[in-house]
């Protein structure tokens, strides 16, 4: 992961009021197929994900600390008072991912998503896979 990338992960948390106080970490899990060096191999595991107001990050660790993908918002839409769909992007230079989704909400923040995570790797090696929310692990 380049500087860039992190500096933007650090400055979308900073830019969030109380963040630590009202993030909401998600313990999600994940299922696919990773493509790499013409291996073709099943891959399923847990990752942490949170949302800011103008993005998503996803760690390997509810500490946040262990990321493996800093992502900005494309699109976002409610298709109802409760429900919606969105978009975001990987932002870092080596690396090309989008996640697209649906989402559900109480007015205020996330409460449930899953969705299609699809990343290009500088190895040229790349991932499919559904991530599902799972439990809320901090609030």
């Amino acid at each position: 992961m380049s500087y860039k990338a992190i500096l933007l992960g650090i400055l979308i948390f900073l830019a969030i009021p109380s963040a630590a106080a009202a993030q909401v970490i998600f313990q999600a899990t994940f299922s696919g197929t990773e493509f790499c060096h013409s291996a073709v191999t099943k891959i399923k595991g847990t990752v942490f994900i949170t949302f800011s107001a103008g993005g998503m990050l996803i760690t390997k660790d509810p500490q946040l600390k262990d990321v493996i993908s800093v992502m900005l918002i494309n699109e976002s839409f409610e298709t109802s008072t409760t429900a919606g769909a969105f978009s975001f992007s990987d932002i870092d230079a080596g690396n090309f991912g989008i996640f697209t989704g649906t989402f559900k909400d109480n007015g205020d923040q996330v409460t449930g998503f899953t969705g299609n995570f699809g990343a290009i790797f500088s190895d040229g090696c790349f991932q499919t896979v559904t991530i599902k929310s799972g439990k809320i692990i901090a609030q």
